[in-house]
Order: C-alpha cells, then structure tokens, then sequence
C-alpha cells in the first residue's frame, strides 16, 4: 500500500508514494479556460496545475483558488509570451520563473533537458524527473508530435504539446511499471474531467529527428517516446519527449 510522504522542502500534501512511485494531487486545468478559446496555452496551463496545488499547499500569494484558473493562465500567457505558435521552451522557462518571481518566490533549480533552443541539448533522463517531483519540484514536458518520413527511424515533427507530470512508476491498473510517468494533459483531447494519463515510456535505440524544414536533423538516440498509454492528435505516428523543464522555488 502506498504510503504518505512529505518532501524535505515543499509539502508533498496528499502525496502518495512507496518505493519507486509516486502520485501528487495536482489540478488538471483545461487549456481551454484560458479564453482566447486557448489552442495553444497548454504550456500555461501545464505550469498552472503546478502553481495551484503550490498555492493550496501554504504558498498562497500564488494564485487565489476562489477566482478560477483564468486570471493564473491570463498572466502566465503574457508571462510566457504564448502566441499564435505556443510556447517554446525558452519562453516557458523564463515566463515561469518571472511569474515566481513576481510573486516573492524566487526559485533554486531551474533546469531544461532536450534538443530545444535553451535546453542542454541532451534527452531529459526519467531518473531526474523522479527525483525532482520527489522533493516537490515542478516537472513539464514538451513532447513533439512526429509522423514518420518513410526512411528508416526517421521521423518529422509536426507540432509539439506541454503536460504536467504528477506522478510516475504505477500504471492504470495499479500496478508497479518503472516505465511509467503520469500526467495531467491540459488537452481538451482527454476529456473534460480531471484525468490521469499513464504514459508508457520507451528509449530509442537510434532515430533521426527532423525538427524543422531549416535546421538539421537532431540526434534523437537516447531520447524517450510513448510507447503506448495516450491519446494523440491524428495522423501523429508517435510522441517524443523533446524536452523538460524543471523548476524548485526556494523554501520560505
């Protein structure tokens, strides 16, 4: 049975986790109650899922629960820089750190894995995922939606999504699967109700990843794709974690 557990810094409140596995009681927030009718403000809203369950959870300068999620997003839009193409990595990182900023918390660790502009330039590894949402840290992918190009381990990016992760190491059932991260979609692909979604994660072996029409193909061995457990856009071959970011406010 899975037991409760409180991180050194953040409160882990309603957290549960054994061993290797954990599952954190974080919002699900519709990108769509970002107005605008919110077609690309899933990296908002996947910032703000972490921003509320931070906010109910003794940093309450945050946000204010009471007004709904739109005033949050409104500002992490703007914060962001969220246009008509989304929000890129950079512009998720530097808005989501303005945003704690603004609102007195300053952060630790804010660190971005992945191929895209800002990032490392290397796969986001599942063991420092863990190890962040553990100690109560806020963890986003971007995953790219890519349709494969005919050759061989060679696929085209097509677009790309932000979700929230809440929890890893347990699948739908249950039942331990060390593969396994979970995550709040902010789609309105996945429903209108709070949902997890248990996303089954494989390693490439070799893959050649054309991320854009004037850039050269990245390297995309070693880098992580579903494997099953998702619902993707149509005509999307498969989802690969392009990049992660990481964020620690500082303790009080």
């Amino acid at each position: 049975m899975l037991t409760l557990a409180i991180s050194l810094c953040l409160f882990c409140t309603g957290s549960a986790i054994a061993g290797d596995k954990l599952l954190l009681p974080l919002p699900d927030i519709n990108q769509l109650d970002a107005g605008d009718n919110g077609e690309i403000a899933c990296g908002p809203a996947a910032a703000a899922n972490y921003i509320f369950w931070l906010a109910s959870n003794g940093r309450s300068s945050l946000a204010a629960p009471e007004f709904g999620p739109e005033p949050v997003l409104s500002e992490l839009k703007r914060m962001m820089g969220t246009q008509g193409r989304g929000t890129s990595a950079m512009q998720f990182s530097t808005g989501l750190e303005s945003f704690f900023r603004a609102k007195g918390l300053p952060v630790s660790q804010l660190d971005c894995a992945g191929w895209r502009s800002g990032c490392t330039g290397s796969s986001p590894e599942l063991g420092n995922l863990k190890a962040i949402l553990k100690r109560g840290g806020g963890v986003f992918l971007n995953f790219g939606w890519y349709r494969s190009s005919g050759a061989i381990s060679e696929y085209k990016r097509t677009g790309g999504h932000w979700v929230c992760l809440v929890g890893y190491g347990v699948d739908c059932n249950g039942r331990d699967d060390p593969s396994v991260l979970v995550v709040h979609d902010p789609s309105p692909r996945c429903g209108s109700m709070p949902n997890n979604e248990f996303l089954q994660m494989k390693k490439f072996d070799d893959a050649n990843l054309l991320v854009s029409d004037n850039k050269p193909a990245v390297d995309g061995s070693g880098y992580y794709f579903v494997d099953s457990g998702w619902r993707m856009p149509a005509r999307t071959d498969v989802a690969i974690l392009d990049a992660a970011i990481c964020v620690v406010p500082q303790c009080p």
